[in-house]
């Protein structure tokens, strides 16, 4: 689900892909909003590019694309760093 979000799909062609309703797909959606803490796409794919990707930049990676490594490293790695909003944009830095 959330590949066809970042994708930029609506709930109809998700639905299409997945051979589910678009009410399916929006009530999976809305899970997934509720426990990430957040509630739209825009801010869904904001706290992917946090969590995911950032603590990972620089890193390797490897032949299939994706970056190298488990995801515990990458937890350890987010573990260090904050969010903070500052006149309207995000700021990270570390903690510690």
């Amino acid at each position: 689900m959330l590949e066809q979000v970042l994708a930029g799909r609506t709930c109809e062609e998700i639905g299409r892909r997945l051979y589910i309703s678009p009410y399916t797909v929006q009530d999976h959606l809305k899970s997934i909003f509720a426990k990430t803490g957040v509630n739209s796409r825009r801010s869904l794919v904001a706290q992917l590019v946090y969590t995911e990707y950032l603590p990972r930049v620089g890193s390797e990676v490897g032949p299939d694309g994706w970056f190298a490594g488990s995801r515990a490293e990458a937890a350890r790695g987010h573990s260090r760093m904050s969010f903070r909003e500052t006149e309207g944009s995000h700021r990270v830095r570390e903690v510690g």
